[in-house]
């Protein structure tokens, strides 16, 4: 006579998925500074979001960073200015997730 059994089982386990953005930031990670450099330039090429910003000498950056706003209206200005490119860079962002979540 056959029998007929009936069970129920739950395993957990553990892996790590290397997700296709990990993939590429150890890519690039691993470039040499010359292929990095030809890597990024042709980012620029093809990606039109993309923009190269030229660096400001550094004796600017350290008396930017001395200098203590006058008035509080310049301190409440500085302030919606960053607030204000905080939200264009996280619309940026949340469209850019939005073109590469698909």
């Amino acid at each position: 006579m056959a029998r007929i059994y009936q069970s129920i089982s739950q395993n957990m386990s553990q892996r790590l998925e290397l997700r296709p953005k990990m993939l590429q930031s150890l890519h690039l990670l691993s470039l040499p500074i010359l292929e990095l450099e030809l890597h990024l330039k042709q980012e620029l090429v093809t990606n039109p979001l993309l923009e190269l910003q030229d660096e400001e000498p550094e004796e600017t950056e350290k008396i930017e960073e001395t200098e203590a706003p006058e008035t509080e209206s310049e301190e409440t200005g500085e302030l919606a200015k960053a607030l204000e490119d905080a939200a264009q860079l996280s619309e940026v962002l949340d469209q850019w997730n939005d073109y590469h979540g698909d």
